[in-house]
Parts: structure tokens; C-alpha cells; sequence
């Protein structure tokens, strides 16, 4: 219940004399919402940078069968550079549950079999990946697992950045249980210390 009362609340960034050096945002009724920060003001920076990102490829790395509801990919401006992009996969399941294009489209509140992306096969090595369409400095991934069953399919899967030569250059890491995952980029320096 109750979404206005999380609305409209101002979410600001603080530094560890309690100086207020950037305002984020403010929130709205939406039960799930993002706000990217990674470049501050008053001489406090977050440089969280990868030059070069054009594709980000989610890799099952054993067997098991693999599905995701959304993955979100952010540049240093906050834009989802992922929304739009063209999907290849190893293999597409039959039916609603194959549309490559579901994980950057949908929305991360709908999930589900007809709000999420499924592999063709539970063998290893099954990949689904986004063109981001050009060269981007990526500051983090957002990856929501399903939530109407099968958590399992969306666990233990590696997430890596690739150049346009389609070479690897960052490791994200491997998902976990959890519903919603973000996996940040290299931090060069930051001295945020507070969120209020």
C-alpha cells in the first residue's frame, strides 16, 4: 500500500563532515526506482569509468537452465544504455519466454514467464548478450533475477563487459540469490561517506 508516502522524498549525498554535495533526486510513486551518481560536486568525485563498453553478456557457466527478467546498463550520466540495444542469444525457449529483447524492454517491476527471458537448453555455456549500439563509459549493471519462481536459473550466472572486438575487458562477477543486483564498475576515488 501506501505508495505516496514514498514519493516525493529528496534523496541527497553527503560527505563525512555531513556537507551536502549533491542532490540525487527525488523519489515518485514508482515501487522501484534507480538513481545514478557518479560524478559529484564541490570537489568530491566518484570516477567510475570503463571506456570502451559495447556489449554486456550474461554467461551460465554449468548446467542449469537460465532466465532473467531485466538488466540495465548505466553510463556515467545515468541513462540506461542497455534499453533499446540489440540481444543475441546461445539458443531462445519456445514461446513468450524467448524473446531476447524482454530483459532490456519490460519493465523491472513485471516478472515472470511472460516478462522474462529463458535459455534454450540447460547446458553449459548458454549466453545472452546486449549490443549497447557504441563505445560507452559504463558506471554500473542492474541485474533483477524472476520472482514468480525459479530463482535458482538466474543465480550463479557472469556477467562481463566486452569491447567492439567483442574481447572481454571487465569481469562484473557472478549473480546471486538475491532479486535485484547491481554490480558497480571500478572506482578510481570516492569520498562519499553518507546517503540521507
Amino acid at each position: 500500500c501506501c505508495a505516496d508516502q514514498g514519493a516525493n522524498n529528496r534523496i541527497e549525498l553527503l560527505n563525512g563532515a555531513g556537507k551536502l554535495i549533491k542532490k540525487v533526486g527525488t523519489t515518485n510513486q514508482d515501487r522501484f526506482q534507480v538513481f545514478p551518481v557518479h560524478t559529484m560536486s564541490g570537489g568530491d568525485t566518484v570516477q567510475a569509468r570503463l571506456v570502451g563498453a559495447r556489449y554486456i553478456r550474461v554467461t551460465s557457466e554449468r548446467e542449469q537452465w537460465m532466465s532473467f527478467s531485466w538488466l540495465a546498463a548505466y553510463n556515467r550520466k545515468g541513462r540506461n544504455v542497455a534499453r533499446g540495444g540489440l540481444t543475441k542469444t546461445s539458443g531462445n525457449y519456445p514461446g513468450v519466454w524467448g524473446k531476447s529483447n524482454t530483459p532490456i524492454s519490460g519493465s523491472p517491476i513485471k516478472t515472470g514467464s511472460g516478462n522474462s527471458w529463458h535459455s534454450a537448453s540447460n547446458k553449459r555455456g548458454e549466453w545472452w548478450q546486449v549490443d549497447l549500439g557504441g563505445n560507452h563509459d559504463l558506471a554500473s549493471v542492474v541485474f533483477r533475477a524472476r520472482t514468480d519462481c525459479c530463482r535458482e536459473q538466474s543465480s550463479d550466472l557472469r556477467i562481463t563487459v566486452l569491447n567492439k572486438h567483442g574481447q572481454v575487458i571487465y569481469n562484473l562477477g557472478h549473480t546471486s540469490n538475491n532479486q535485484l543486483q547491481t554490480f558497480d564498475m571500478p572506482v578510481k576515488k570516492a569520498t562519499t561517506r553518507k546517503v540521507r
